[in-house]
């Protein structure tokens, strides 16, 4: 197979004309080597689904291990629908799709979002109908259901809190953030927990989900500063520097931001200093590696945007090979178009940077974040970010007819 085979295969026939800088002899690292079978367990499935992002074979052994619960099915079939690029020998999983998205198909047309804030008490009611919420404590004592979220008693819900958070945070660093929100959402909407809040933010940025966030009502400090990190990371997505800024100015102005070296508040002004092009000082510079650093090559155990502005701050450390920062994040995370544009500012590394694209498109071609990738890193490939997504509209309205 080629690289022109392989865009054709996925439905990208304009990449075609980009990809001739590409080295085919490339290697794959050891997780995308990695074999599994029909033994895989769930959190087998979860920590593949990490670097090898929605993985059209692990998809389908993650729907046999929710053999009972159809609205978590559904919330994945969401997932990969949106998220996953399904090519001609994926006919099959794109034929299942359409028949697990039933349940929430019944909620209403398909929206950027796979539960908007307006739908969470058709989504609670739906879960009502359709699960045994009697099994709480054996579905939280082995993997949280949304029944058992439902079925948590106001004396009994702290213990499973901490829990149903992991368990979020390990399904969004799979690549399944609309599943790992309904939690969220459901947690928040018959508990409030702070803990669930923080991280609904967190996963919600990080894949264009915030029409699915509660309202931040709050007055606190705590909360006018968890809703700064909110606008200013919502700005930085959109590399919109200069509302950024003018948010920023002003929000300085507020005691409880002024100053403040909490680490969101560091990390979301780091990323849009960066995008300014500007330097950022060496106390937040400290601050963003003490909360990014983890020992463990585990997802779950980091702090994905922690470790984001941490690995792009090291992109442009001409000190640092760019191979080192991107390999790092894509290794525990999968790709991010955003850090892969952040390496294409990195010119005495370009050669090194395509033969890591040229890996990431042989061996994970279903992952649009790798095309996303390419139509940065280039020349002139901005059609294929136009033709990719109208791909994955056309992928999901075809699964929701």
């Amino acid at each position: 197979m080629s690289f022109d085979e392989i865009a054709d295969q996925r439905g990208l026939s304009s990449a075609r004309t980009h990809l001739g800088e590409l080295q085919w002899d490339v290697e794959a690292d050891a997780n995308l080597r990695r074999k599994f079978g029909s033994d895989i367990d769930f959190d087998g499935i979860m920590y593949l689904m990490c670097r090898r992002f929605l993985d059209p074979a692990l998809v389908a052994y993650l729907f046999d291990r929710l053999p009972d619960r159809p609205l978590e099915r559904a919330l994945v079939a969401w997932d990969v629908a949106r998220g996953s690029l399904l090519g001609k020998d994926d006919a099959a999983l794109a034929q299942r799709l359409a028949t697990e998205l039933a349940p929430l198909k019944a909620l209403g047309p398909p929206a950027n979002n796979a539960v908007p804030r307006d739908r969470i008490p058709a989504l609670i009611e739906a879960i009502r109908v359709s699960s045994d919420t009697s099994r709480v404590s054996a579905d939280f004592a082995t993997m949280p259901s949304l029944a058992g979220v439902l079925a948590l008693g106001a004396n009994d819900n702290a213990e499973h809190i901490a829990a149903l958070n992991a368990h979020a945070k390990k399904l969004a660093y799979a690549h399944l953030p609309a599943l790992a929100l309904a939690f969220l959402q459901l947690a928040w909407e018959r508990f409030a927990p702070r803990s669930s809040l923080e991280l609904m933010l967190d996963i919600a940025l990080d894949h264009d989900m915030v029409g699915g966030l509660p309202q931040l009502t709050g007055t606190d400090d705590d909360s006018v500063r968890l809703a700064a990190y909110l606008a200013i990371r919502a700005c930085s997505y959109e590399y919109d520097v200069v509302t950024g800024a003018q948010i920023l100015e002003k929000l300085d102005e507020l005691p409880a931001i002024h100053g403040s070296n909490e680490p969101r508040l560091v990390l979301a002004r780091a990323e849009l200093t960066i995008l300014q092009a500007e330097r950022v000082d060496d106390a937040s510079k400290a601050i963003i590696e003490s909360v990014a650093r983890s020992r463990s090559r585990l997802a779950v155990d980091g702090w994905r945007y922690a470790e984001f502005v941490h690995r792009v701050l090291d992109v442009y450390n001409p000190d640092v090979s760019v191979d080192s920062p991107l390999g790092h994040f894509t290794w525990k995370y999968g790709n991010n178009a955003r850090v892969w544009g952040h390496a294409d500012h990195r010119k005495d590394a370009r050669a090194e940077v395509l033969k890591t694209l040229a890996r990431e498109l042989r061996f994970a071609s279903h992952d649009p974040e790798v095309w996303r990738a390419a139509s940065i890193l280039l020349p002139d490939g901005g059609d294929i970010d136009v033709q990719l997504g109208e791909r994955l509209m056309a992928q999901l309205l075809a699964a929701y007819a």
